[in-house]
């Protein structure tokens, strides 16, 4: 674990900048002072990596524009799903009652026809 020396999180030694403030290991890197900018809102500096002060929250514009275009991105309309009868391929169908079922199980038994069927097509008459 790697340790920020700016904000003091530890964080995994694989990761390149502190997911929480975004400063990065400057080791190796002679200008780190040019690699951050300063909030106009609260004098605070933040990764130039980052559109937004991790702060107070102020938002440059870039980070203002991505923000509003996924506002404004309409999410895909699903389409409902609606049954059709596998024979005739109508739409005009109804689902077999329980209360049909145990008539029909009443009246012919074990024999009955609709004790496994779940729908029945207006159309043509089919039930499955």
């Amino acid at each position: 674990m790697k340790k920020c020396p700016k904000c003091k999180k530890e964080f995994s030694k694989n990761v390149q900048f502190c997911p929480v403030c975004g400063y990065e290991d400057y080791e190796d890197k002679e200008n780190s002072a040019f690699d951050f900018f300063i909030c106009p809102q609260c004098k605070i500096e933040y990764s130039y990596k980052i559109d937004h002060c991790t702060h107070c929250g102020y938002s440059t514009n870039k980070y203002k524009e991505k923000m509003k275009s996924l506002q404004n991105e309409k999410a895909p309309i699903k389409e409902k799903f609606i049954p059709r009868c596998p024979t005739c391929n109508s739409p005009n169908i109804r689902k077999i009652s329980s209360t049909e079922k145990m008539v029909d199980i009443g009246l012919f038994g074990i024999l009955g026809t609709r004790r496994k069927k779940q729908f029945h097509c207006n159309l043509c008459g089919y039930e499955w």
